[in-house]
């Protein structure tokens, strides 16, 4: 809530305030400049919640740590705090592909395709399979965690939200996987749901990226079709692309 990290060359810098330990040096001293931890080698990526932390490291194995272990967040099968970065042991056989954390919930998807969520429900660590969305493969599949937490919605009969299906879209973008970007709209639409101007644009500017003009225009067409009134950001999109001007 009051830290922030950087990763330089798998190296692992932290600073903010030290209450509870959530910079994970074993105290609870704040740190005003970017500091070394000297607890954690070889690190992959951090996320960093409001009450406690998680690191993956190359080797993907998942730590954790910070003052606060209610609700099983760390996934250490008990409720005590934990001051310096302590791994997490459990059954899974594959290593840990991507990790996620919020206030008292943690989540990380494995190279197969598993879920695996600390929260209070048993202390622990649950595991739940990961249905491919599409024809891809498995690994594009889990790219991105906010993919799977869409997927898992899903298959409990939750209907997501435009909102959702929006910042979804846009992680997939990110990732420059546009055609999966596509599909979601598609889904989004026949939920019932409107394209929007928001998810018009990024579209276009992933096909942008990709060079692909005609999708591009396309998504333009469909936009002012639909009674989408372009703003800004959508026609400098389309200036972006010199073929246009």
């Amino acid at each position: 809530m009051f830290h922030s990290s950087l990763l330089v060359d798998a190296k692992f810098w932290i600073w903010g305030k030290g209450d509870g330990g959530c910079l994970g040096f074993g105290h609870e001293n704040p740190a005003f400049l970017p500091t070394l931890n000297p607890n954690l080698i070889y690190v992959r990526s951090i996320a960093l919640g409001g009450l406690h932390s998680i690191a993956l490291t190359d080797a993907g194995e998942v730590f954790t740590w910070l003052g606060y272990g209610g609700f099983g967040a760390l996934g250490h099968s008990v409720y005590t705090r934990e001051l310096s970065p302590k791994k997490v042991k459990e059954a899974w056989k594959d290593k840990i592909r991507h990790i996620a954390t919020n206030g008292t919930h943690t989540a990380a998807v494995s190279e197969s395709g598993n879920l695996l969520e600390q929260k209070r429900k048993n202390l622990s660590t649950r595991m739940s399979k990961i249905m491919d969305m599409t024809t891809e493969t498995m690994s594009d599949a889990i790219d991105d965690v906010a993919c799977v937490y869409l997927e898992e919605m899903r298959k409990m009969g939750w209907i997501p939200s435009d909102n959702l299906y929006i910042t979804v879209i846009g992680a997939c973008l990110k990732k420059g996987n546009v055609m999966r970007a596509v599909k979601l709209k598609d889904e989004m639409v026949k939920s019932g749901m409107h394209m929007n101007v928001v998810v018009g644009t990024r579209l276009m500017k992933g096909y942008c990226v990709q060079g692909n003009l005609q999708s591009t225009l396309d998504i333009f067409s469909e936009m002012t079709k639909s009674g989408i009134s372009p703003n800004r950001v959508t026609y400098a999109v389309l200036c972006s692309d010199r073929r246009l001007l």
